[in-house]
């Protein structure tokens, strides 16, 4: 389950970071440090919640759904590209020479 969740979450992170920073050319590493620390600092607060227990084979999972994410979304991105200009439905006015 964990995988799976935290591979969701980082295709989510990596489309975020793709169509906000469209100058980003590495929006995958960004995605990854997110979520691990995301899922890592989530093990971490379970450490001070009575009846739960932080466990590091929680984190590997975490991470390997992670980097799962970013391939699949990796994929996703050369199956259907971003555009490589906001669309905010002005046209652009060409310069004349």
């Amino acid at each position: 389950m964990h995988v799976v969740l935290y591979g969701l979450l980082s295709v989510l992170w990596v489309w975020t970071l793709a169509v906000d920073q469209l100058n980003r050319t590495r929006p995958w590493a960004s995605a990854v440090i997110i979520v691990i620390a995301f899922g890592a600092g989530l093990e971490v607060c379970q450490l001070f919640v009575p009846g739960r227990f932080a466990s590091i084979l929680d984190v590997l999972s975490n991470s390997i759904g992670a980097l799962v994410g970013v391939f699949v979304a990796g994929r996703l991105i050369q199956a259907a590209p971003f555009p490589t200009e906001p669309s905010n439905g002005v046209a652009r006015e060409q310069k004349e020479t």
